[in-house]
């Protein structure tokens, strides 16, 4: 080996070499299979094997206010009070009963009967569909101070087109609130570095999504759809908030953008 110089140097073997305790930390926090020696290196399990206890939507689709910074309780505080609401994708209708305990009047947009069948409540007006349908939109009736899209574009097709279109819905004034997950976290940046992106039953690597986002990515989305962004933050359950701020790109789970249609957006 040499150095800047040309000069040669020499690096006792195994001098810099990584312990392999460190990559069993790592492995554990990312569900890795160690396998401590070359040579024994187990199978992945078969994909019907991976997850034995199946995923309830109950478990995946759940309300989160496990501390200030979760995606949930920013989505809340940057909604506020006695506003209307259309929500795209409200699920069980976990955060549209929060927005009508908060004195809002809500009308969500929710593709899965199932989960609609949950979210039904004499408070909130739901419309059947995908908002990725035309027919589906020419069922909104009025517009409103503010729409929700948690969680949400990260499984459409085409999450530009549909945030440029419900940008008529919103009044003068109006805004939108954005909550995506972050594929730049640390734990996935750890499994790229170590060759495995693997699909999960939720969380950033959730198999029902389409898209991936970074900050940047979302940021240029929005701007091409017409939006400004009025607020940043980034959201995770269990991490330090000082780290959060610190490096947001790098410890958010989530991000939370207020956005509002930009003045000549096409």
């Amino acid at each position: 080996m040499t150095d800047k110089t040309g000069s040669r140097f020499h690096v006792p073997r195994g001098k810099f070499q990584v312990p392999s305790s460190t990559f069993q930390v790592l492995s554990q926090q990312l569900f890795i299979t160690w396998n401590p020696e070359p040579g024994t290196a187990q199978p992945n399990p078969e994909p019907g094997t991976r997850n034995p206890e199946p995923r309830t939507p109950s478990g995946a689709y759940r309300l989160n206010l496990d501390g200030p910074m979760t995606a949930h309780a920013l989505v809340l505080r940057l909604v506020g009070q006695n506003r209307s609401v259309l929500e795209i994708g409200p699920a069980s209708g976990y955060l549209s009963r929060c927005f009508v305990d908060a004195g809002c009047r809500v009308t969500g947009i929710e593709a899965d009967p199932e989960a609609a069948s949950r979210a039904d409540h004499p408070d909130i007006q739901l419309i059947y569909g995908s908002v990725e349908e035309e027919k589906v939109l020419r069922q909104v009736r009025g517009t409103f101070d503010v729409i929700v899209l948690a969680d949400v574009l990260e499984h459409l097709r085409w999450p530009e087109q549909t945030l440029a279109r419900v940008r008529s819905f919103l009044n003068p004034g109006g805004y939108a609130v954005v909550s995506l997950p972050n594929i730049a976290n640390w734990k996935t940046r750890i499994g790229l570095l170590l060759g495995r992106f693997e699909y999960r039953e939720e969380g950033i690597l959730d198999r029902t999504h389409l898209r991936f986002f970074t900050k940047r990515s979302a940021v240029a989305m929005i701007l091409e759809a017409g939006y400004e962004v009025l607020e940043f933050h980034p959201g995770a359950t269990r991490m330090p908030v000082i780290l959060l701020k610190a490096w947001p790109t790098l410890c958010a789970v989530h991000l939370v953008f207020k956005i509002a249609p930009r003045e000549g957006g096409s």
